[in-house]
């Protein structure tokens, strides 16, 4: 429903994703409260979880399974309403705030935050101990790959999203330039341009058709900052190719060489 509001489209994987949110905030309520009261919790709490979701979605924090959003502030609203709305005619040993004793929601609020420091610190700790014996992230280069490939030697996806964008030309040159960003302007000609250019770098890729849109969702998430300057994509359709070489013309002219090994 967040989704369809927001975007006018309901999603399998909103669905799925409230469906996790539901059972990790109803996980401290289990046995003191009723059924009802589980449905208002888990509504309650998906509020707070999406809208996480959708902030770390425009920040450079490293959680691609969302695990704070969903589970970090699931969990906490969990608990925290497990002190608004437990009942002794389903736990038979307290209630909450809504059947007259607040002290519930307090006692559930100090729990609430001994369990942050409490994972906090010792994910520190771990963490920590784990780096100085070995890197606690890939490389770039294995992370663009995908880990299925780098670490596993297989490939999870063969097709469709997910899959490893089939590359058939790649360049990079550096060059200078600016954008829309206007900072110091000069009169050149009775035109204002910007004269003051920049170090920056053009990357051309050749793709099919197929992997367009892969190839530029995995430069989206990789290269937007947030800042001016993070840059543009322009797709442009080839509609020829030659090899210079060879005279090999279209797919065949894109397709690698077999390295020769000479005799």
């Amino acid at each position: 429903m967040l989704d369809l509001k927001r975007s006018g489209r309901a999603t399998a994987v909103g669905a799925a994703t409230g469906i996790v949110v539901g059972l990790v905030a109803v996980t401290p309520a289990a046995g003191f409260v009723s059924p009802l009261g589980a449905i208002l919790l888990g509504g309650f709490a998906a509020l707070p979880s999406y809208y996480g979701l959708i902030w770390r979605a425009r920040t450079r924090l490293d959680d691609s399974l969302d695990v704070t959003a969903a589970h970090g502030l699931g969990g906490t609203v969990g608990a925290l309403l497990t002190g608004v709305l437990a009942t002794k005619t389903w736990n038979g040993a307290t209630d909450g705030l809504l059947f007259g004793n607040p002290k519930q929601l307090l006692i559930q609020a100090a729990a609430v935050g001994a369990a942050v420091l409490f994972s906090g610190l010792g994910t520190f700790v771990l963490l920590k101990l784990i780096g100085s014996i070995v890197p606690l992230r890939v490389t770039t280069r294995d992370e663009g790959m995908g880990l299925d490939v780098t670490q596993h030697g297989e490939e999870a996806y063969a097709q469709d999203e997910g899959a490893i964008p089939e590359v058939r030309g790649l360049t990079i040159n550096r060059v200078q330039g600016h954008g829309g960003e206007m900072d110091k302007v000069e009169n050149y000609r009775g035109t204002t341009v910007k004269m003051e250019l920049s170090e920056k770098v053009r990357l051309e890729i050749g793709v099919s058709d197929h992997f367009v849109k892969p190839t530029v969702d995995a430069i989206l998430a990789s290269a937007r900052t947030g800042d001016v300057g993070d840059g543009k994509i322009f797709v442009l359709p080839v509609e020829k190719v030659y090899r210079i070489r060879t005279g090999e013309e279209d797919q065949a002219a894109v397709t690698p060489i077999a390295d020769v090994v000479p005799a």
